[in-house]
Order: structure tokens, then sequence, then C-alpha cells
């Protein structure tokens, strides 16, 4: 089994020499798609990353990427990457592709949510009442002062 450190090499490999690896360009088609779809949709990569890896691919092969994923694909990560976009993204795809290739870039970011109501602040209890004592239950009831 290759290790990661392995599998770098193999890729970087793969890319100096991509003529030798020509014959199933499909393949390796598949396997770039998946490799980055993979990269930027998990949990770990932030807004951060996902505008490195664009800068490193470069925006037109991004684009280029963007245009292999599925529309279902694109709102996931328009919900990733700005929630309060998530209902524009699923009425309509293209407006959703555009919106995330623009987060991607850098010439978008995400919305802000609304503010949450605050709450109100808890109320003080009232003092309590002292209850009212009934005639027999008064001090002075029944008590002579002896001298």
């Amino acid at each position: 089994m290759l290790t990661h450190s392995q599998t770098k090499a193999v890729i970087g490999t793969i890319a100096m020499h991509a003529e030798l690896f020509s014959l199933k360009p499909d393949a390796l088609r598949k396997a770039v798609i998946d490799v980055v779809a993979a990269q930027i949709k998990h949990k770990a990569c932030k807004l951060q990353m996902l505008r490195q890896i664009v800068a490193v691919l470069g925006a037109d092969q991004f684009s280029a990427f963007a245009d292999e994923l599925k529309p279902a694909a694109l709102v996931a990560l328009v919900k990733k990457y700005d929630k309060q976009r998530l209902e524009e993204a699923e009425a309509n795809p293209s407006w959703g592709r555009t919106h995330f290739l623009a987060l991607a870039i850098g010439s978008a970011e995400p919305t802000l949510a609304p503010p949450k109501p605050r709450r109100a602040a808890p109320k003080t209890p009232k003092p309590k009442k002292e209850p009212k004592r009934l005639l027999h239950e008064s001090r002075s009831m029944g008590r002579r002062d002896e001298d």
C-alpha cells in the first residue's frame, strides 16, 4: 500500500511525465476531479484553504474543474461556504456555480448571518411579601409582659 509521501511522489512524477500517462486521459482527469473535490468538500477545508487551492491551481483551471461538478455538488459547496445563500443556489444552479467561483477566487465574501434577536434581560423576582399573620399567630397576642 502506498504511503502518503509515496502517493505525493507518484502524483509529482505523473505531472512531470504526462506524456507517459496519456493512454487513459479520462482516468487521469477523473482522478484529478476526485482529489480536488474531496479536498474542498472536506470538513476541515475552510474558505481560506479553498482560496489557497485556487491560487495554486489558477483561476482558469479551477473554473474548468467547477464545470465538471454536478449541480447538487455545487449547491452543497455554496451551503458549506455561504450558508445564507443556499436557497438562491438551489433555485438557480448556474447562479450557485458563479457564486461559488466568486467565493473561491475571492471576489465575493460569504453573507453574514442575520443577528439573532437578543433575549430579554432576566426579570428580577419581586420581593416576597411577608405573609400576613393570623390573629392567633401574632407575637403580641397572649403574651404579657411580666414585671
